[in-house]
């Protein structure tokens, strides 16, 4: 289902700029197959997202196979103290004004309780 909605071009990621409605209504489809609503997230929120609104004409070139899901984005977050209970996690990054990055990669503050976290975004 979740590619026949995308080849019907029923979602772009670009309508977050064109036509945010449209994203709305296809997360209704969740009522449908409740894991629509965890996939569209991830692909055009989290991903399509990010790349639309963070990244640069570098990165754009990916936009419209983020749309057709050639390009497959995906996401994981955790701390060993608390699952995929991210309200409790404890993980920071700390942002440079030098270098203009949030820190080299895996870099970010210890937590209190000493949980080890995880992060993963890739495509």
């Amino acid at each position: 289902m979740w590619q026949a909605v995308c080849d019907a071009g029923f979602i772009s990621v670009t309508d977050f700029i064109h036509n945010p409605l449209r994203i709305f209504a296809a997360h209704e489809l969740a009522v449908i197959d409740p894991s629509m609503g965890t996939k569209m997230t991830v692909q055009f929120n989290l991903f399509g997202g990010t790349v639309l609104k963070l990244g640069t004409e570098r990165h754009h070139y990916l936009l419209p196979g983020i749309d057709n899901l050639e390009e497959v984005g995906c996401f994981g977050l955790t701390e060993l103290g608390y699952g995929n209970n991210a309200v409790e996690m404890e993980t920071t990054a700390t942002y440079d004004q030098e270098t203009g990055m949030t820190c080299p990669p895996w870099c970010y503050a210890r937590s209190i309780r000493g949980s080890w976290r995880d992060a993963t975004s890739s495509f």
